[in-house]
């Protein structure tokens, strides 16, 4: 069902934001005045061209009840080195956003802008990040090892910018070396407003005007098991309405506790979705690889031109969102408050076995989140996107004191990941061709008229006969088709995921090897 609604999570490394969690290492409180100046600092230098977006917006998460409760501020830099906080510590805000190709469903551009507390140099930030120094249109920048340019702007904004293509980035400080007013999409306008006036803590948007067809929509739905049991009439209705696609926004609140919520909107009322709106929206994720399990048990609701789905997040979906922004790297030199009683140096030894501990610890919850061993084989095409991105965090995870060993294990497992990953995504792409090459299936008719009868007079008998006249037609039989497809691309996949199933049966196997090695050589529990 991807062809029904283009959610473009499919490789898109920028795609949604990672929940109030993601934000709890945000560090001031700014007024709704501040907040929203802020934001126009940031979105005013988004290139028009963007068609996704997100906005994160620390007053509001941080003046949450549960981030008093459990102490956000404080555990700030423990929650961004643990993966689970996106905006670096001394941020008060960001903005994310990129061109995605939503045929190919890869980023052509990709960038994100943070609002400092204080102005950060190219010198520091290439001394703290091992990057190099550079000059675009006489403006120091930094070159990263992540395919990445650093750009401080003035007003303590921070950019970065992926890939590392010296024309882009150079027309990016050339476009919006100072702070315009956002040139923005109408869809992600929408967004941008929700994050400025009504101070929404993170949202994220997607433009996906004029992606999806209505004539391509009504042929996946007929054939489709979700739309059993509708009349014709009520699948071209939903047809219609998801023709009128206008794009997706996923936002999150911080009251007690996180609360998502997924909106769809359409030019058309979503009435039609009522009953299949969920169905077709978690077929449409699975087909790329990015379900998330908190959204089976969501609500649905229908309001007006919208389909949403809402309900709590866990750990484990903030997590999983969070995987799929690509961090900025630690460009401050210092990202925590500074303290006025000094710690004695630790022994080297101490150093290792400490940094060791975290590292793997890291790893292992990784790989236990990913919960493929609790799943069954047919589901595995939905984890392509979540091997791959999970890989990404093993890489960024830090290796400073960590020992060789264990560096190493890090290194062969996100390569591993990466190589499921690829069976999965290759065996999704296979699916479809599979599918494609199934010939169109017909159904024969027959049908005339009798006039009347006639008495026939024969060698081998004679008797009244009808006499009129009789035709057959053949037409296409697009639900008998649309089976075979189906079965032919699950077939395919199915088959990729048991090829898959070796290199993750491998992972747990040398997880268990390195926990007894390092534990022996520590002398501690791994």
């Amino acid at each position: 069902m991807s062809h029904i609604m283009r959610l473009g999570w499919r490789r898109c490394r920028m795609a949604v934001v990672g929940l109030g969690a993601v934000c709890g290492a945000l560090l001031l409180i700014a007024s709704p005045e501040a907040a929203r100046g802020q934001f126009e600092q940031l979105a005013g230098r988004i290139p028009a061209d963007a068609n996704v977006a997100v906005f994160v917006n620390g007053d509001a998460i941080f003046s949450s009840p549960i981030a008093k409760q459990q102490g956000w501020g404080k555990n700030r830099q423990k929650m961004y080195d643990a993966g689970i906080a996106f905006l670096p510590p001394r941020a008060h805000t960001g903005v994310l956003a990129a061109h995605l190709d939503l045929q190919l469903m890869l980023p052509l551009w990709e960038l994100s802008l943070f609002q400092f507390d204080r102005e950060l140099k190219a010198v520091d930030i290439a001394g703290h990040t091992g990057g190099q120094l550079d000059k675009i249109i006489s403006t120091p920048v930094v070159s990263t090892g992540f395919d990445s340019y650093i750009v401080p702007f003035e007003d303590s904004v921070v950019g970065m910018m992926m890939p590392a293509d010296r024309q882009k980035v150079g027309r990016w400080i050339r476009d919006y070396s100072s702070t315009r007013t956002p040139a923005l999409s109408p869809y992600l306008a929408e967004a941008y407003h929700f994050a400025s006036e009504h101070k929404t803590p993170v949202v994220m948007a997607m433009d996906l005007q004029d992606v999806v067809s209505f004539e391509h929509v009504f042929k996946a739905l007929s054939a489709s098991e979700i739309s059993k049991g509708l009349e014709v009439k009520q699948i071209e209705e939903a047809a219609q309405v998801i023709g009128s696609l206008r794009g997706v926004m996923l936002g999150f609140t911080v009251r007690d506790r996180i609360y998502g919520k997924i909106r769809v909107d359409f030019a058309k009322s979503a009435a039609p979705l009522e009953k299949i709106g969920k169905p077709i929206l978690l077929a449409a994720l699975a087909k790329h690889g990015a379900s998330i399990d908190e959204f089976e048990q969501w609500e649905p609701k229908v309001s007006g031109n919208q389909f949403a789905l809402e309900g709590p997040f866990d750990y484990s979906g903030a997590l999983r969102i969070s995987t799929l922004l690509h961090r900025p790297a630690t460009v401050a030199k210092s990202q925590v408050e500074e303290t006025t009683t000094p710690t004695p140096p630790l022994p080297p030894e101490t150093l290792a076995r400490e940094a060791s501990k975290t590292y793997f610890s890291k790893v292992a919850g990784l790989l236990r989140d990913l919960k493929v061993d609790s799943r069954e084989l047919k589901t595995w095409g939905n984890l392509a996107l979540w091997m791959e991105k999970y890989a990404n965090r093993i890489d960024q995870l830090p290796v400073v004191n960590v020992d060789p060993d264990l560096v190493d294990y890090g290194s062969k497992t996100s390569e591993t990941l990466r190589q499921a990953s690829s069976t999965l995504r290759r065996g999704l792409a296979a699916g479809g061709q599979a599918a494609r090459n199934v010939p169109t299936q017909y159904q024969s008719y027959t049908y005339g008229d009798v006039y009347g009868y006639t008495y026939r007079w024969g060698l081998f008998g004679a008797g009244y006969v009808p006499y009129g006249y009789a035709n057959t037609v053949t037409v296409v039989d697009n639900v008998a088709t649309e089976k075979l497809r189906t079965k032919a691309r699950s077939n395919t996949v199915n088959q990729a995921a048991s090829d898959a199933r070796p290199l993750v049966e491998e992972l747990s196997r040398t997880t268990g090897e390195i926990r007894k090695k390092m534990s022996t050589k520590f002398g501690v529990e791994f």
